[in-house]
């Protein structure tokens, strides 16, 4: 889904001042965005902060800015609210999905169905002549 962020920062140490770093030693990010309410489409993480770890430099996430219009998956984990940024198998299956909705309504609107359906004229009824 996509949303605009309205608060962007990154963490690298914990509030003690120390890197984060997994179980295994390996360093870690923390990334807090919140986005902007969506009026239209009001959703229980409105006016969260929600969070990401980020253990590539070159993760996405890492290079936003206040402002951009991100795609990400948001879920609930206890009392937080995580986001995830969609790789690209998920993207497909968001197109896949939206392309299944378009074809059934194209479907819907072009081939009739037997509440819609025009009746059939009997030929036989009809005559030889016109």
């Amino acid at each position: 889904m996509k949303h605009i962020i309205t608060s962007y920062f990154v963490n690298s140490n914990d509030k003690e001042g120390k890197p984060f770093k997994t179980k295994e030693g390996k360093p870690f990010k923390k990334v807090v965005i919140k986005v902007a309410p969506d009026p239209s489409n009001p959703q229980p993480y409105d006016d969260k902060y929600l969070s990401n770890l980020s253990f590539n430099a070159d993760d996405r996430c890492l290079a936003w800015q206040i402002g951009d219009e991100v795609d990400i998956k948001v879920e609930k984990n206890g009392e937080f609210w995580n986001f995830k940024v969609p790789s690209r198998l998920d993207m497909l299956e968001i197109e896949v999905k939206n392309l299944k909705q378009e074809v059934q309504s194209l479907k819907d609107f072009l081939l009739p169905t037997k509440e819609n359906e025009a009746p059939q004229e009997d030929y036989e009824d009809l005559p030889d002549e016109f």
